[in-house]
């Protein structure tokens, strides 16, 4: 926990300054604190939290709902609610900006540590799992077993990457664009060889190429017009 970076954003001096002292025992070394909304925004901005404690009531006036709408809508920082209330409408419109949880005051030190562990480790695999559903987005399966990943113009075969060269890769990303069309001799000259340096022997000699590297023969030519793969 050394490393993280915690605001406490609670207008009460003495509140604030206890919950910075308990959270320096169990190895919190980076820790600040605000004392309203506006210096919250601004600390938020200019540190970049990695977890955020906020008293639901600041200034007499539920603001802290307001700041955790705010983090929520525009910032991936995960946060947790301080608070005295009971009162279920108070409650249900916090939880509306989806906290990671609530400490209910007094709190105790251990519960406290506990809530931002369990806090921090739920977002750490949110963000895990939205990461590897963008990867999977960008990988894009074609004939059998082969997958081009569209981000860093890799191709791959059987979950193993090919060693191919950065044109033969290109090439590939063409192919995977126009999956099942077939792409005309014209059309590879301008997008590859954007010199215009390319002929028609350039692509076939590119083609030829590719083919033998490529595990099995997907690549198909339409005799004089281009090459394609099928969907």
């Amino acid at each position: 926990m050394k490393n993280k970076k915690l605001l406490i954003v609670e207008d009460d001096e003495v509140t604030a300054m206890n919950l910075r002292f308990s959270l320096e025992k169990q190895n919190y070394s980076n820790i600040t604190v605000a004392y309203d909304i506006v210096s919250a925004k601004n600390k938020i901005a200019l540190l970049s939290p990695d977890i955020i404690l906020i008293d639901i009531s600041l200034n007499d006036t539920l603001d802290g709902i307001d700041l955790a709408d705010t983090i929520h809508k525009n910032n991936a920082i995960p946060f947790i609610f301080l608070t005295a209330h009971t009162d279920e409408d108070i409650l249900d419109a916090a939880s509306k900006t989806e906290p990671y949880g609530f400490i209910v005051k007094p709190f105790k030190p251990s519960a406290v540590h506990a809530m931002i562990k369990m806090a921090l480790y739920k977002h750490a695999q949110e963000k895990k799992r939205e990461n590897d559903q963008k990867s999977l987005a960008l990988l894009i399966p074609f004939a059998e077993l082969y997958h081009f990943d569209m981000e860093n113009c890799q191709t791959f075969y059987n979950n193993e990457k090919l060693n191919l060269t950065k044109s033969e890769n290109l090439l590939m990303q063409l192919f995977i664009t126009k999956l099942g069309s077939i792409i005309s001799f014209d059309f590879l000259i301008e997008h590859i060889w954007k010199n215009n340096k390319g002929t028609e022997y350039s692509v076939r000699t590119l083609v030829w190429r590719l083919r033998n590297k490529l595990p099995t023969d997907i690549i198909k030519s339409t005799f004089g017009i281009g090459y394609y793969i099928e969907k």
